[in-house]
């Protein structure tokens, strides 16, 4: 995800996914810590490694979703 994807993020949207995956230890605070600090601080910054880390970010998150 780019920092654009973060900072789009509807966290009432995502808040009870990232609940679930988190076993509730996280939610709406964590997704607006994450929205707050995306602008300077998430992504990656070279093209050429966008495609594989989202690979792996995409990955981490199906395999919580599947747990």
């Amino acid at each position: 995800m780019t920092p654009d994807d973060f900072l789009k993020l509807d966290i009432e949207k995502e808040s009870s996914a990232i609940m679930k995956i988190s076993i509730s230890q996280h939610g709406c605070e964590t997704l607006e810590k994450i929205k707050k600090y995306a602008g300077e601080s998430i992504g990656v910054n070279t093209a050429s490694m966008y495609q594989p880390m989202r690979l792996i970010l995409t990955s981490m998150i199906d395999t919580f979703e599947f747990i």
